[in-house]
């Protein structure tokens, strides 16, 4: 529950003996954006002053969940990785098996600039906004 996962998030940051760095929120085959409670978490870390990292395809963002991870009260080692996986929107709904023909590369692009003018505007601490880009080979492997 998001009880529990905030409790676990108070434990670590508030220990006296923690030595966790930094929370990283990522997920495997999954995106930690798409977790419906995900703006309380990361809140729950920038409220205790906590660096965080967050590991995401950035597919699922909102203006006030850009406005919280791009804000003046992110800790300067915070980061955000972001993962293409292509280069075209065509590469792109292969790669992610989009059955229908959503554009939902350009949503992408348009998130990651959304995304990078709010940390221009409000001088964000935000240390990294980092793009990971995937080199396919073989694509007719996926057709």
């Amino acid at each position: 529950t998001k009880e529990r996962y905030i409790k676990i998030i108070n434990e670590i940051c508030n220990h006296p003996f923690s030595k966790v760095e930094k929370l990283i929120f990522a997920g495997y085959a999954t995106d930690p954006l798409f977790y419906e409670h995900i703006y309380d978490l990361l809140n729950e870390c920038i409220k205790n002053n906590h660096v965080f990292g967050l590991h995401s395809k950035l597919i699922k963002i909102n203006n006030n969940l850009i406005e919280l991870i791009a804000g003046k009260n992110i800790l300067k080692s915070s980061y955000i990785v972001i993962s293409m996986d292509s280069g075209t929107p065509e590469t792109y709904n292969l790669v992610h098996e989009v059955k229908s023909k959503a554009d939902i590369y350009t949503k992408v692009l348009k998130n990651i600039k959304n995304l990078s003018n709010h940390k221009k505007i409000t001088k964000s601490n935000l240390f990294k906004l980092n793009l990971k880009l995937k080199i396919w080979t073989n694509l007719k492997k996926l057709y």
